[in-house]
C-alpha cells in the first residue's frame, strides 16, 4: 500500500469554508433509517480488511435483522452501489449520510454516519481558550474508562521483560519535563541513551489505559522499541531517538487534558504516539528542497513530494510489522489489521509535512467554525498534535528551549555546509555562527510555524504550555533573558560528518524486495544451518560418554528414541532443545550490535564467546573449554577467543563451513567433532577482526596523506572527515 493518503478533492461548503471531501458522503433520498444501517452492515461484511470471525459475526446480526435464513460468508453478495449511495451531494449537514464504497479504510472504520452519532462533540470551538469549551461540552463519546491508569503493573511487566533494566521516570507527567534532567536510582543523570529513550517510552506507555484496554502484548512492544531505537540516528544534532522521546513526552501532556481525551479513542491516541516516534526514525537531517538537488538515492525512490515522511514510514512500518513486534494482536482492537493501520499513520504522518500545511490548517479552521468535531476531524487533529508533539522545545521552559533550539541550528548549519561542499545555493541567506542571530531565526521558526498551528487548536494545548510558546516567540524577552542569566545560546561548532540515515531506507528496501525468494538467501540459510553438528544429538553424544553406547543402537531413529527417553519426555529433539538457527541470529544480532556501536574485535569475540557457552558450551573447541573451563570471566573470554583463532582456521565459504575436515585443524585433536569450534563463530570472528584491521589501514592512509601534504606545503589540507 502506498505511503500517500488519496489526494483530497477541494471544494467549497456551505458555510463558505473549504473543506475536502476524501471520504464522500452522498444523500440517500427515500429511504428509511433502518436501510443505511443494514447497508452498512451488509458492506462490512464484505470488507476484506476484517477478520473472517468478526466478519462472521456481522453477518450473523444482518440476517438476525433482516428475518432471513443464515447464509455464510460466500453465497451473501454486496449490494450494488446504486442501490447503497445516492449521486447527489448533501445539502444539509444534518441529513442521512453514507460512506462510499472506494472511501479509505480510516474513514470506514470511524466515519459515523449515524446522524446522532456523527459528532465527537458539539458546541465545541477548536481555536478558542480551552476555558470557554470545558464548561460543558456535548460530548459522544463518553469513555467507560479514564485515558489514564495506574502505571505499576504495566511497567513493571515491562521492566521484567527487559530484565529489570529500566527506572520508571516519575517526571514524565510534568510540564517542566528535561529529558537531559533524568535521574538515576543514585540520584546521578541518565547518560545510556538507549536506556533513556527506553524508560521515558515505557513510562509514557504505561501511564495510558489504551495499553490495557487495547490488550497490547507486552512483549512485542518492548522488542518494538528497542528495534527502533537502533535506526535512529547518533550522528544528527536534533532528530534523534532522545528527540522522539521528547517528542512523545510531549504529546502525552496533550492527551493528559480532559477536552483531548474525551475526543479521541484509545486506538486514536495510540494512533498519535506511534505517528510522533517514526517522524525521526529515518530522516535524513536535510530539507526536501536539499535532497532533490543532491540528487539523492531517497528522491529517486520516493520522489520530492514527501521524501522525508515516506522514508520514516517504510522504515518504521517494516519494524512494527515484524511479527515479533507488532503487538495489535488482540481481536479488541480495530487495528489487529496492518491494513487499516498502516493507511491511518500514513494519513496521519503525510499530513504533518510542510507542503501540506496550508491544507492541514485551513481544515482545522473549518472545524473550528463548525463549531463541533466529527469522525472526519480526527486525523487532521491527530496530525496537528504529532506536529505540534514534533516541535516540543516550542513549548518547554527556557533552558530546555535553548538546548533544541542550539540543536536545531547546529543542523541547519551543517546543511549549509553541505550544500556549499556541493557548490549550491544557500538555502537558508541569514544563517551564521552569530549568537543573537541564531536565536532571533529560531523565534521566527516557532512563531511562523508553530504558534500558526497552536492557535488553530487552541483548545486542546495546555495553557500553560501555550503560555511557554508566547514567552518563546518573544524575541525582546529571549534576548533580555539570555543577557541577563546564565543561558547560552551555544551553535556547535564541531563538523560531525552527515549522515543521510538512508542506508537503514534502502536496506528495508533490499529485504522487501528479496525476502525469502533469492537463491542467495536460501543458500546462506542452508549454509548456516548445517554449519555444525546439531547441538541436541551432539549433547546427547556428551552425555553418554562413549561411541559404543551410539554404535550399538540399530539405526539413528534409535538413537534420537534413547535421547528423548533419557530427558524424560516424548518431545522431539528440536522442541527438547532450541534451534541452532535461533543461536545463530543471537549471534549476528550480537555482531550488528557490537559494530554499530564501534566496539572493538576483542571486546566482540570475547562477548561472542561468552554468550555460546552460556546457550551450549559445545559451540566451543573442547581444548579451549579444557583450558578455561566452562564458566569464565570476561578476560578468561579474551583470551579463550585468542586462543581459538590461533589454533584453529576461519572457513572461506559456506562450502567449507558445510563440509569441515580434519585437516583444518592445525593441531593433532582428537577426530570427535567436539573438539572444534562452531564454524558459524569462527566465520563472525574473523569478519569482525577483518573489519577492524581495514578500518585502522584507512585511518592509516589518511594521517600518512596528511603528513605528505604538510611537507610539500601545499596549503591544501585534507580532513579526516572529509576523506571518509
Amino acid at each position: 500500500m502506498s505511503c500517500l493518503p488519496s489526494i483530497p478533492v477541494i471544494g467549497n461548503n456551505s458555510n463558505g469554508c473549504v473543506r475536502s471531501n476524501t471520504t464522500v458522503f452522498d444523500t440517500v433520498p427515500n429511504t428509511a433509517p433502518n436501510t443505511h444501517v443494514l447497508n452498512r452492515l451488509q458492506s462490512l461484511c464484505n470488507e476484506p480488511s476484517i477478520p473472517m470471525e468478526s466478519r462472521q459475526k456481522l453477518l450473523a446480526i444482518l440476517n438476525i435483522l433482516q428475518g432471513s435464513s443464515p447464509n455464510t460468508l460466500n453465497t451473501a453478495s454486496p449490494q450494488s452501489s446504486n442501490d447503497r449511495f445516492s449521486n447527489t451531494r448533501s445539502i444539509s449537514a444534518r441529513s442521512s449520510k453514507q460512506v462510499d464504497v472506494h472511501a479509505p479504510l480510516w474513514h470506514k472504520a470511524y466515519a459515523q454516519n449515524n446522524d446522532d452519532q456523527s459528532f465527537r462533540v458539539e458546541g465545541f470551538n477548536l481555536a478558542t481558550s480551552r476555558f470557554s469549551n470545558f464548561a460543558n461540552p456535548n460530548s459522544h463519546n463518553k469513555r467507560s474508562l479514564p485515558v489514564l491508569q495506574d502505571h505499576t503493573k504495566t511497567f513493571a511487566n515491562m521492566n521484567k521483560t527487559l530484565c529489570q533494566t529500566m527506572r520508571y521516570v516519575e517526571s514524565i507527567s510534568e510540564l517542566e519535563f528535561d529529558i537531559n534532567d533524568v535521574r538515576e536510582y543514585d540520584n546521578s543523570i541518565m547518560v545510556d541513551k538507549e536506556r533513556l529513550f527506553l524508560s521515558v517510552c515505557c513510562s509514557i506507555f504505561a501511564n495510558f489505559s489504551f495499553t490495557t484496554t487495547l490488550g497490547l502484548d507486552i512483549q512485542n512492544l518492548t522488542n518494538f522499541l528497542i528495534n527502533i531505537f537502533n535506526y535512529y540516528s547518533r550522528e544528527h544534532y536534533f532528530h534523534t531517538a532522545l528527540h522522539a522521546a521528547d517528542a512523545l513526552q510531549m504529546l502525552s501532556l496533550f492527551f493528559r487534558e480532559p477536552n483531548t481525551n474525551f475526543i479521541f479513542t484509545d486506538e486514536e491516541i495510540l494512533l498519535a504516539f506511534l505517528s510522533v516516534l517514526c517522524i525521526d526514525i529515518a530522516h535524513p537531517a536535510l530539507h526536501s528542497t536539499t535532497l532533490v538537488e543532491l540528487n539523492h538515492p531517497l528522491v529517486t525512490v520516493f520522489g520530492s513530494l514527501f521524501v522525508k515522511k515516506q522514508a520514516s514510514l517504510l522504515v518504521f512500518l517494516h519494524q512494527l510489522f515484524l511479527d515479533e513486534c507488532f503487538f495489535l494482536t488482540s481481536p479488541q482492537s480495530v487495528f489487529h489489521s496492518k491494513s487499516l493501520l498502516q493507511e491511518s499513520l500514513n494519513t496521519i504522518v503525510v499530513f504533518t509535512s510542510s507542503k501540506f500545511r496550508p491544507y492541514l490548517l485551513n481544515q482545522l479552521r473549518c472545524v473550528a467554525a463548525s463549531n463541533r468535531i466529527d469522525g472526519d476531524s480526527i486525523p487532521y487533529l491527530l496530525s496537528a498534535l504529532t506536529h505540534l508533539s514534533f516541535n516540543a522545545f516550542a513549548f518547554r521552559p527556557r533552558k530546555q528551549w535553548l538546548f533544541w533550539s542550539s540543536c536545531l541550528y547546529s543542523e541547519w548549519i551543517r546543511e549549509e555546509d553541505e550544500r556549499h561542499r556541493h557548490s549550491l545555493n544557500r538555502l537558508f541567506p541569514n544563517l551564521n555562527l552569530d549568537a543573537k542571530s541564531a536565536v532571533s531565526t529560531v523565534v521566527g521558526y516557532c512563531a511562523g510555524t508553530v504558534k500558526v498551528l497552536a492557535d488553530a487548536l487552541k483548545s486542546l494545548v495546555p495553557t500553560d504550555l501555550y503560555d511557554n510558546l508566547e514567552r518563546n516567540i518573544d524575541l525582546a524577552a529571549v534576548e533580555a533573558e539570555i543577557e541577563s542569566s546564565q543561558c547560552v545560546f551555544s551553535i556547535s561548532q564541531a563538523t560531525r560528518p552527515w549522515s543521510d540515515s538512508s542506508a537503514s531506507v534502502i536496506e528495508v528496501l533490499r529485504r522487501n524486495t528479496a525476502h525469502a525468494n533469492s537463491l542467495d538467501r536460501k543458500a546462506s540459510k542452508c549454509a548456516i544451518l548445517n554449519a555444525s553438528p546439531q547441538r541436541s544429538v551432539m549433547h546427547s553424544m556428551e552425555r553418554q560418554n562413549s561411541m559404543t553406547h551410539i554404535s550399538s543402537q540399530a539405526s539413528m531413529s534409535e538413537v534420537k528414541l534413547d535421547c528423548c527417553q533419557t530427558c524424560g519426555c516424548r518431545a522431539t529433539l528440536s522442541s527438547v532443545y532450541p534451534t541452532r538457527s535461533e543461536h545463530y541470529f543471537s549471534f549476528l544480532r550480537l555482531y550488528d550490535e557490537f559494530e554499530l556501536s564501534g566496539r572493538s574485535s576483542s571486546d566482540f569475540s570475547g562477548q561472542l564467546i561468552f554468550l555460546a557457552l552460556q546457550l551450549d558450551p559445545h559451540y566451543i573447541g573442547r581444548y579451549a573449554r579444557d583450558a578455561f573451563g566452562d564458566d569464565c570471566t570476561a578476560q578468561q573470554c579474551v583470551e579463550m577467543a585468542k586462543l581459538i583463532r590461533t589454533v584453529e582456521e576461519t572457513p572461506s565459504t559456506a562450502e567449507v563451513i558445510v563440509n569441515r575436515r580434519t585437516g583444518n585443524h592445525r593441531l593433532a585433536l582428537a577426530l570427535d567433532e567436539s573438539n572444534y569450534t562452531d564454524g558459524f563463530l569462527l566465520l563472525l570472528i574473523n569478519m569482525y577482526f577483518q573489519r577492524e584491521e581495514a578500518a585502522d589501514r584507512l585511518v592509516d592512509l589518511h594521517i600518512s596523506e596528511e603528513n605528505n601534504s604538510e611537507d610539500t606545503s601545499c596549503g591544501c589540507k585534507t580532513t579526516l572527515s572529509h576523506m571518509l
